[in-house]
């Protein structure tokens, strides 16, 4: 009911008065979004986790029948449409992996924060962009707070809800990454370090995720200690080649000069 009622409050006032959506109304939106989802989470999770990606599909069912309303009465508000459109396909994504049994209030934030950094950069706004990257930041720390280590038992390599939460927290930091670098032109000095330091984040998350799985692996599973050192040392060497290949890429020299200090630290982690 709640979130019916905050759906309505921002944008059925838009569309009542024919009126453009302000950020204001955008950002009221996300957070009844991230709010519900976060409630009905807990409620729901503990009764039956699979039934949290059908509340994702009546959702983005909301968002979509908010569409044709928005079309008619106010066709020249692109946001609008952009917004409603945007949320809808947040919540349809997140279906998916809700029914795979990943864990979904990390899922969601690590999603609304990206939303939130478009939603930023569409409308020109940096405290929306600003926000983004601090929910995008909650989902990271969930990770290590309540997700890490990735596993404490023998597991299916790759093909499980751990790191598949790590995973896509770890696309989200990317995407937040890549936004900032396509908008870089548009930065004020207080964000014109978070280009570089979204994308040292995301390859660091990436990389310790990927460290986890492939160390975990061999030992969770007692392959014997030439696995269990071996396949981790592999691992390591190839994230910090993949790591300066980015930088290379990217030609950013805080994601390059990462790769060189986790080089530096060698067979240290071992």
């Amino acid at each position: 009911v709640f979130f019916l009622i905050f759906l309505l409050v921002p944008y059925g006032h838009a569309l009542a008065r024919r009126r453009i959506a302000r950020p204001a109304d955008h950002g009221l939106a996300v957070g009844n979004a991230a709010f519900a989802f976060g409630f009905l989470y807990r409620m729901i999770h503990p009764v039956s986790d699979r039934a949290l990606g059908f509340i994702a599909l009546a959702m983005a069912a909301a968002y979509v029948s908010m569409m044709s309303p928005a079309r008619r009465r106010s066709p020249e508000d692109r946001g609008l449409l952009v917004a409603l459109g945007g949320l809808a396909i947040l919540f349809l994504t997140l279906a998916v992996p809700l029914q795979l049994g990943l864990h979904g209030i990390t899922l969601a934030w690590a999603a609304q924060g990206v939303l939130l950094i478009v939603l930023g950069f569409r409308y020109g706004a940096p405290l929306t962009r600003c926000a983004g990257v601090v929910v995008t930041g909650l989902s990271v720390g969930r990770l290590f707070i309540l997700h890490s280590p990735l596993h404490t038992h023998p597991f299916t390599l790759i093909w499980n809800a751990s790191f598949g939460t790590w995973v896509f927290v770890s696309l989200a930091a990317v995407a937040a990454a890549g936004l900032y670098r396509r908008g870089a032109g548009t930065l004020g000095n207080l964000e014109k370090g978070l280009p570089s330091t979204l994308a040292v984040g995301a390859c660091l998350l990436s990389f310790i995720g990927v460290m986890q799985e492939g160390s975990q692996y061999p030992r969770l599973w007692e392959m014997g200690e030439g696995l269990a050192s071996g396949v981790p040392l592999i691992v390591w060497w190839a994230g910090i080649l993949a790591i300066l290949a980015t930088g290379e890429r990217l030609k950013d020299y805080a994601v390059r000069a990462m790769a060189l200090l986790l080089a530096g630290l060698s067979l240290g982690p071992f």
